[in-house]
Protein backbone atom coordinates (compact mmCIF):
# COMPACT_ATOMS: atom_id res chain seq x y z
CA UNK A 1 0.00 0.00 0.00
CA UNK A 2 1.26 3.60 -1.21
CA UNK A 3 0.84 6.69 1.04
CA UNK A 4 -2.61 8.86 -0.15
CA UNK A 5 -2.77 12.30 -0.90
CA UNK A 6 -5.00 14.18 2.04
CA UNK A 7 -6.44 17.51 1.29
CA UNK A 8 -8.27 19.94 4.41
CA UNK A 9 -10.47 22.96 4.20
CA UNK A 10 -10.51 24.99 7.08
CA UNK A 11 -13.44 24.73 9.37
CA UNK A 12 -15.01 27.91 9.17
CA UNK A 13 -14.34 27.41 4.62
CA UNK A 14 -16.02 23.97 4.83
CA UNK A 15 -20.03 25.07 4.70
CA UNK A 16 -19.20 27.68 1.62
CA UNK A 17 -17.35 24.98 -0.37
CA UNK A 18 -20.14 22.78 -0.05
CA UNK A 19 -23.32 24.50 -0.12
CA UNK A 20 -21.29 27.48 -2.69
CA UNK A 21 -18.80 26.17 -4.50
CA UNK A 22 -19.79 22.48 -4.97
CA UNK A 23 -17.35 22.47 -8.56
CA UNK A 24 -14.59 23.38 -6.69
CA UNK A 25 -14.99 20.63 -3.70
CA UNK A 26 -15.20 18.48 -6.93
CA UNK A 27 -11.90 19.25 -8.51
CA UNK A 28 -10.11 19.35 -5.44
CA UNK A 29 -10.89 15.76 -5.17
CA UNK A 30 -10.25 14.72 -8.56
CA UNK A 31 -7.04 16.53 -8.85
CA UNK A 32 -5.96 14.77 -5.23
CA UNK A 33 -7.37 11.16 -5.48
CA UNK A 34 -4.33 9.87 -5.90
CA UNK A 35 -0.95 8.45 -4.12
CA UNK A 36 0.85 11.65 -2.19
CA UNK A 37 3.72 10.99 -4.58
CA UNK A 38 1.97 11.38 -7.90
CA UNK A 39 0.59 14.29 -6.86
CA UNK A 40 3.77 16.22 -5.61
CA UNK A 41 5.55 15.09 -9.19
CA UNK A 42 3.25 17.83 -10.53
CA UNK A 43 5.55 20.25 -8.73
CA UNK A 44 9.10 18.32 -8.97
CA UNK A 45 10.35 20.98 -11.22
CA UNK A 46 10.14 24.09 -8.64
CA UNK A 47 11.08 21.99 -5.77
CA UNK A 48 12.73 19.15 -4.64
CA UNK A 49 11.39 16.10 -4.89
CA UNK A 50 12.30 13.98 -2.31
CA UNK A 51 12.19 17.36 0.06
CA UNK A 52 8.36 17.11 -0.95
CA UNK A 53 7.79 14.07 0.09
CA UNK A 54 6.94 14.45 3.84
CA UNK A 55 5.65 17.50 4.20
CA UNK A 56 2.70 19.48 4.98
CA UNK A 57 1.52 22.40 2.32
CA UNK A 58 -0.66 25.26 2.86
CA UNK A 59 -3.05 27.21 0.52
CA UNK A 60 -0.08 29.66 0.33
CA UNK A 61 2.78 26.95 -0.47
CA UNK A 62 0.24 25.78 -3.24
CA UNK A 63 -0.06 28.90 -4.78
CA UNK A 64 3.93 29.23 -5.32
CA UNK A 65 4.41 25.82 -6.44
CA UNK A 66 1.96 26.16 -9.36
CA UNK A 67 2.96 30.09 -10.39
CA UNK A 68 6.16 28.11 -10.89
CA UNK A 69 5.98 24.65 -12.13
CA UNK A 70 5.85 24.32 -15.84
CA UNK A 71 3.70 20.90 -15.55
CA UNK A 72 0.56 22.66 -15.69
CA UNK A 73 -1.27 24.28 -18.46
CA UNK A 74 -2.46 27.98 -18.01
CA UNK A 75 -6.14 26.82 -17.97
CA UNK A 76 -4.78 24.43 -14.87
CA UNK A 77 -3.07 27.32 -13.25
CA UNK A 78 -6.15 29.35 -13.77
CA UNK A 79 -8.45 26.73 -11.86
CA UNK A 80 -5.86 25.39 -8.76
CA UNK A 81 -5.71 29.22 -8.35
CA UNK A 82 -9.07 30.26 -8.20
CA UNK A 83 -9.37 27.61 -5.40
CA UNK A 84 -6.30 28.27 -3.28
CA UNK A 85 -6.92 31.90 -3.26
CA UNK A 86 -10.26 31.70 -1.61
CA UNK A 87 -10.12 28.26 0.49
CA UNK A 88 -7.52 28.14 3.92
CA UNK A 89 -6.47 24.26 2.97
CA UNK A 90 -3.44 22.03 3.86
CA UNK A 91 -2.46 19.15 1.22
CA UNK A 92 -0.22 16.59 2.99
CA UNK A 93 0.46 12.73 3.04
CA UNK A 94 -2.05 10.74 4.79
CA UNK A 95 0.72 9.80 7.25
CA UNK A 96 0.83 13.31 8.86
CA UNK A 97 -0.64 13.84 11.75
CA UNK A 98 -4.98 14.81 10.61
CA UNK A 99 -5.29 19.01 11.67
CA UNK A 100 -8.19 19.30 14.30
CA UNK A 101 -9.15 22.82 13.17
CA UNK A 102 -9.56 21.25 9.56
CA UNK A 103 -12.15 19.04 8.12
CA UNK A 104 -10.42 15.78 5.57
CA UNK A 105 -12.35 16.28 2.24
CA UNK A 106 -11.50 13.35 1.11
CA UNK A 107 -13.27 11.74 4.16
CA UNK A 108 -16.32 13.58 3.39
CA UNK A 109 -16.48 12.40 -0.38
CA UNK A 110 -16.42 8.74 0.94
CA UNK A 111 -19.04 9.31 3.77
CA UNK A 112 -20.98 11.33 1.06
CA UNK A 113 -20.85 8.40 -1.83
CA UNK A 114 -21.33 6.12 1.66
CA UNK A 115 -25.21 8.35 2.75
CA UNK A 116 -25.80 7.86 -0.97
CA UNK A 117 -25.55 4.10 -1.66
CA UNK A 118 -27.54 3.50 1.50
CA UNK A 119 -30.30 5.83 0.82
CA UNK A 120 -30.33 5.27 -3.16
CA UNK A 121 -33.93 4.03 -3.10
CA UNK A 122 -35.39 6.74 -1.05
CA UNK A 123 -33.70 9.08 -3.35
CA UNK A 124 -34.81 7.59 -6.67
CA UNK A 125 -37.94 7.25 -5.38
CA UNK A 126 -38.13 11.39 -4.83
CA UNK A 127 -36.26 11.95 -8.32
CA UNK A 128 -39.35 10.12 -9.71
CA UNK A 129 -42.23 12.27 -7.63
CA UNK A 130 -40.61 15.36 -9.03
CA UNK A 131 -41.37 14.46 -12.41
Amino acid sequence: MGVDTCVFVKESDFKRLIEDDFDRFLFLIEKTKCRWNTFIEKFEDVIDYFALLDEVYTSRDMIRFIALTDKLTNEEKSEWLDVLFEYDLIFQPDTKEKRKEYIDLCVFYLKMIEFVRKNLEAIKNNIKKQK
